[in-house]
């Protein structure tokens, strides 16, 4: 796992109930392996800031994270997208995945389709949510 603030992320996504149920345990840093079953959920952190003062940095941190929830069809990418939603803006505040997280905020909401052939809708569906994230983070 990369970062901290990735181990946290993974936790909330891949231990809440309905994430699972969609996902089973095909949550993923990055990219997919090729060729996974869907439905399957990615993440990557997309950005971020170090919040700091005159006296050096706080110790807190705000992460951008990007969750993408990849189904085989569009209904079914919305349910997984509302089961991604909830698990991560109730996944806060707690300490997850060894990440004392402070609170997120749901930013953006954009579908994704991959696979169009004359006008049929084949190949997999997401909706892909940024989320910001704010954390602790060590000063040292």
């Amino acid at each position: 796992m990369a970062t901290d603030i990735e181990q946290g992320i993974y936790a909330i996504l891949s231990n809440n109930e309905d994430v699972k149920f969609w996902a089973s345990s095909r949550v993923y840093v990055g990219n997919a392996p090729q060729d996974v079953a869907v439905p399957y959920v990615t993440f990557r952190r997309a950005g971020g800031q170090h919040v700091q003062s005159a006296a050096g940095l706080s110790g807190l941190a705000m992460a951008t994270i990007v969750v993408q929830g990849w189904t085989s069809n569009y209904a079914d990418s919305k349910a997984l997208a509302k089961a991604i939603r909830l698990a991560m803006v109730n996944g806060a505040p707690d300490t997850v995945g060894g990440v004392k997280i402070a609170t997120i905020i749901m930013q953006s909401e954009t579908d994704i389709q991959q696979g169009v052939v004359d006008g049929e809708e084949v190949g997999e569906f997401a909706v892909e949510a940024d989320f910001d994230v704010w954390h602790s983070e060590d000063k040292t």
